[in-house]
């Protein structure tokens, strides 16, 4: 199978071989200074088409992307693709996560953590790992790394979700500015933006540290 992920956008699945991914380039760019593209991930490999401003601009037909190793997950911002390797660590390429990277992906540092899996807003990232704890970088303007502060940030950070009453978390999914996990005990909590009520708090005041969404 071949699965592909689109700039801000969702993962979806085909039952086809790698030539879907060639087939599915054939777009045209426009406007040209808007970034709007896919990526598609087999067999370890990625390639992205697209209006990629990320990389080479705009291009009808996939570009490989490298990574330091195969892929076995990808995400993808408004200009920025990250991957967790078969290393089971993070790798990202792009602009608007603020960590430095390029054509060719660099390393996240997160330690020695191992990465279970990733999620990406537009300008921001969150990595799921080992330990159930939950690291994000890149915007955080809005709070939406839930470390406390709202301010980017520049490498991963710990999100403060044990301060709040969050127990260790078994999901994380990253929104255009906000982000909300799964609790292993089945609760869910949110931080960002909040304008639109996202988070599911009963008001729109933004969160810079994960909230539980209490029923009732």
């Amino acid at each position: 199978d071949v699965v592909a992920e689109h700039g801000e956008g969702d993962v979806w699945e085909e039952d086809d071989n790698a030539d879907a991914l060639e087939r599915r380039a054939a777009l045209q760019c426009d406007p040209p200074t808007k970034s709007s593209f896919s990526c598609g991930l087999s067999l370890g490999n990625v390639k992205c088409w697209g209006n990629m401003q990320m990389t080479t601009g705009c291009s009808p037909d996939a570009v490989d992307i490298s990574f330091p190793e195969a892929a076995t997950q990808i995400v993808a911002g408004q200009h920025h693709v990250c991957a967790v390797l078969v290393s089971r660590r993070a790798s990202c390429m792009g602009a608007g996560t603020t960590v430095d990277a390029s054509l060719a992906g660099s390393i996240v540092d997160l330690g020695r953590e191992i990465v279970l899996s990733l999620s990406s807003g537009r300008h921001h990232v969150c990595a799921l790992l080992q330990r159930w704890n939950v690291q994000c970088w890149g915007d955080n303007i809005a709070g939406q790394g839930g470390v406390g502060l709202a301010s980017n940030l520049l490498r991963p950070a710990a999100a403060e979700y044990a301060n709040s009453g969050v127990g260790p978390v078994r999901q994380v999914s990253c929104g255009d500015c906000h982000t909300c996990m799964l609790v292993v005990d089945g609760r869910v909590a949110c931080t960002g933006c909040n304008a639109d009520g996202q988070l599911g708090l009963g008001h729109i005041s933004p969160q810079t540290r994960p909230k539980l969404i209490l029923d009732g």
